[in-house]
């Protein structure tokens, strides 16, 4: 995304909405990207990972990764906005 910064990226949706939160209440505008791990898992096994690394027994993961795109002009005051707590 030409002109878009990361301001957030990572598996917790309480966290994504968090940060979706305050850029909507600040009126900075942003763009949401998903990523699927299990595809992502999937490649690597196609690349030569071993399967059962991908997926060990009991691992308990999120199908989703979140990421929150911000316009690089916004991005010095939501990175502020959201680390406030």
């Amino acid at each position: 995304m030409l002109f878009w910064k990361k301001v957030y990226r990572g598996f917790s949706l309480e966290e994504f909405n968090r940060v979706k939160s305050i850029l909507k209440t600040n009126r900075i505008p942003y763009k949401i990207k998903l990523y699927s791990v299990k595809d992502r898992l999937s490649n690597d096994v196609m690349l030569g990972a071993s399967p059962a690394a991908a997926t060990p027994a009991g691992m308990q993961y999120q199908n989703q990764e979140f990421a929150v795109y911000v316009k690089k002009k916004n991005l010095e005051e939501a990175v502020f906005l959201c680390n406030r707590r």
